[in-house]
């Protein structure tokens, strides 16, 4: 909430510095802006690289992020992967973050077995906790939180 603010408001200023360049009349607004255009600008570029940070710490993997109920859920967590596969990748590194909430990960080649190549074909990775596949072709964090936070510790 706090980066989007701060980066709206960052834009905001930068259009408000601009059309004053452009003479619009913004009232006392225009008045300051055209006194301290350089101040301006570096608050509006200022805001926006705040926002920018905060976006990318709140979006980044994990984010500092726990259960309001401690402890693991699941019995287990199964990843069916693919080598070479950068979704797949990603979904190991997402789900290395909440360790203290899901069990073990086993990951499973589905080139290891034609059951499986045929069952998921090429919507890797898939995620199945307790035998019930749950994402298929990319983790959803939000998501994620959203299932461990509505499913009780075992």
């Amino acid at each position: 909430m706090a980066g989007t603010l701060s980066l709206l408001l960052g834009f905001f200023l930068a259009l408000i510095v601009l059309t004053v360049r452009l003479n619009a009349n913004w009232g006392i607004l225009s008045r300051v802006v055209a006194r301290n255009p350089i101040m301006c600008w570096g608050i509006a570029v200022a805001l926006m690289a705040a926002g920018a940070v905060l976006l990318k710490q709140h979006s980044s993997t994990g984010g500092g992020w726990r259960p309001r109920i401690p402890g693991q859920r699941f019995r287990d967590a199964v990843l069916y992967t693919r080598s070479e596969c950068p979704l797949c990748d990603e979904a190991v590194r997402t789900l290395s973050t909440y360790d203290e909430v899901l069990p073990a990960i086993q990951k499973v080649d589905v080139d290891s077995d034609p059951d499986f190549k045929t069952e998921f074909g090429n919507c890797v990775p898939v995620l199945a906790l307790d035998g019930r596949v749950r994402f298929r072709g990319h983790i959803s964090e939000p998501l994620l939180r959203r299932l461990i936070e509505g499913t009780p510790p075992t």
